[in-house]
Parts: structure tokens; sequence; C-alpha cells
């Protein structure tokens, strides 16, 4: 049977045809690794479960790669790195500070 249901007209390709289609669909991205020598992961301060570090990481990415100056690549560098070394429970003791 048709992805909506129904017989002779009605169902799929009445209303909506192959857009309307498209719109039951969830999208997704796949990503292959091209060289076997050389693996893409998730950087661990943004797996899940979360330790608390990851949204200093995101933010030290892009300091790091879009920022116009030098010194402002540096600071995301040192906020890169910081998010890297941070152990869990000092994240957490810095959320708590913030509030």
């Amino acid at each position: 049977p048709p992805p909506s249901g129904g017989c002779k007209k009605s169902g799929f390709d009445r209303f909506a045809g192959p857009e309307g289609l498209r719109g039951l669909c969830m999208i997704r991205s796949v990503c292959e690794d091209r060289f076997p020598a050389i693996k893409n992961s998730i950087p661990p301060p943004l797996q899940y479960p979360s330790k608390g570090s990851g949204p200093t990481f995101a933010q030290g990415l892009m300091l790091m790669f879009y920022s116009p100056s030098l010194a402002m690549k540096a600071q995301g560098l040192i906020k890169l790195l910081s998010a890297v070394m941070a152990s869990p429970a000092k994240v957490e003791d810095e959320a708590i500070k913030e509030k």
C-alpha cells in the first residue's frame, strides 16, 4: 500500500506527491572517512554524556577559527585548551559560581 494509506485516488501523490513524501522523512547526514589512516570523531568535551565543558570548547573553536585578529585566535586556543584540561568537578564548580 502507499505510504499515506488509502487505495485508488486516496493516498500518495494525490495531495503533495514526491514533495509531500519528503516532508514525512527525517533527513540525516552521513560522514565517511575518506582515508583509513585518518579517523574523524567527536572530541571528548562534546561527547554525550556531557561533562560540562562542551560550550567552552565550542566557543574556543569558534574564536580560534573565525576571529579576525591573532590575539582573539590565541584567546580561542586558550579557551579550547582550558576546556580540554578541565576536570568535571571544576566545570561544575564554575557553573555554580556563575549562577
